[in-house]
């Protein structure tokens, strides 16, 4: 008897040519976002725009981050969440679309303060069973996380179940954070 599979978080590409608003992709990508957010509170995004050569800038400067000049940290950083930007505000379109509430789009990304944040975590035993980080959700409204070649992280499904998250150079994941999971509670309730 076979064993159910476990989950996987959906994995969403945003690179994809015409993915434009009002378009047929755009609008099917829209209705996967929101189902991925409302089912798993996040999504892998595939974005290409981010090139193995930028990836490897961002991860190469953090190893020696601190003994970098000021002007190259910020120049690589910079680069870097601009291209977190595009896509977050991308994925934010397609859900505000998706609900109905596009009208609102514009004042919320003009609300929108950026934090882009850089962590070191120490390297674990393959044997060692201690977390990290403690279980938590994030209290923003949403989250885009990329890693580097590190395994750990997982995100905990609506039944309970964990799934692991493997990243690749081009891919992100996207998390609604707890804003975001309470704007879509109350939008299924209105």
């Amino acid at each position: 008897m076979a064993s159910p599979a476990l989950p996987k978080i959906p994995i969403i590409d945003l690179s994809k040519e015409g993915l434009k608003p009002g378009t047929t992709s755009w609008l099917s990508a829209c209705q996967s976002v929101c189902h991925a957010l409302e089912e798993y509170g996040c999504f892998v995004a595939v974005y290409d725009n981010v090139s193995s050569k930028l990836h490897n800038q961002i991860f190469g400067a953090l190893k020696d981050l601190f003994d970098l000049p000021t002007e190259t940290k910020t120049k690589t950083a910079h680069s870097f969440t601009k291209l977190m930007m595009e896509s977050n505000q991308i994925v934010t379109r397609m859900v505000f679309e998706n609900y109905g509430v596009e009208k609102y789009h514009d004042s919320h990304m003009e609300d929108t303060i950026y934090r882009p944040r850089l962590h070191k975590y120490r390297e674990v035993d393959d044997k060692e069973t201690k977390q990290g980080l403690p279980v938590h959700t994030d209290k923003s409204f949403t989250t885009i996380l990329h890693q580097n070649h590190v395994l750990g992280l997982e995100i905990q499904t609506k039944d309970g179940q964990w799934i692991g998250f493997d990243s690749s150079p081009s891919s992100f994941l996207f998390l609604a954070g707890d804003a975001f999971m309470v704007s879509i509670y109350l939008q299924s309730k209105a």
